[in-house]
């Protein structure tokens, strides 16, 4: 029998693959619709994860609330930066949103789990 301790582990540890599973594809895929594709799905990871950290330390960890922010900040502006980079076709934004999401992405999950 599962307790909801056990329930807890297995969810974060398939958002932990999952996580590391499109964050390796943004970085090694070469096609840039898969590319794209994994960036959304890091993005909205990272963006669950803010809100995971924020709603966790709201009333009482004023400073992980703030990182919280700032991951989610940051996953938003990695979207926009590759739609920008899309729009005008530079690569160079595209890899920075890649590395962007990427970042939110460990930020979320440091601060979700500590």
């Amino acid at each position: 029998m599962l307790t909801s301790l056990d329930l807890l582990v297995i969810a974060f540890m398939a958002i932990t693959a999952l996580s590391l599973l499109a964050a390796l594809l943004m970085f090694l895929i070469r096609n840039k619709t898969v590319r794209r594709v994994s960036l959304y799905i890091v993005s909205a990871l990272a963006l669950y994860l803010a809100a995971m950290g924020f709603y966790i330390a709201l009333y009482g960890f004023v400073g992980q609330a703030l990182i919280a922010l700032l991951a989610g900040a940051a996953a938003i502006g990695a979207v926009v930066l590759d739609i920008i980079g899309a729009k005008k076709g530079l690569d160079r934004l595209s890899l920075a949103s890649r590395i962007c999401a990427a970042a939110a992405l460990v930020i979320g999950f440091i601060n979700a789990i500590s």
